[in-house]
């Protein structure tokens, strides 16, 4: 797994996001709002559940991947719904977006250190 690449993935969703309000674009919020659709989340309920599933660390870095899936799937939802001032606001600093975004990146970076790289 390389962590730093899901990192990278979670972190762009805001660019995406900006970019479907600029262009007024439709999203799959229900896909968006899972947490068991991406790289990270399959691996979470896989291979990662079977081999560090215990782990503290594990158990957090899953309950924030899910925290942050559910937040992005309700500005996807705001994006869908044309309420395109309240979905750039729903990014901004202090949101429940952004603060599941940076706990997330965090907990994914904890998770990191106890997974042995290769």
């Amino acid at each position: 797994m390389d962590f730093e690449e899901v990192a990278h993935s979670h972190s762009q969703w805001k660019v995406r996001f900006r970019t479907a309000i600029y262009r007024k674009e439709r999203l799959d919020a229900a896909v968006i709002g899972r947490d068991d659709c991406c790289l990270i989340g399959r691996w979470l309920y896989g291979e990662g559940a079977q081999r560090f599933g215990a782990s503290p660390a594990f158990r957090q870095a899953r309950d924030r991947h899910r925290a942050f899936h559910r937040e992005a799937g309700a500005v996807a939802a705001l994006i869908n719904a044309g309420r395109f001032a309240e979905a750039e606001a729903a990014l901004g600093n202090g949101t429940p977006y952004a603060n599941a975004s940076t706990e997330v990146v965090t907990a994914l970076g904890a998770l990191r250190r106890l997974v042995p790289a290769g």
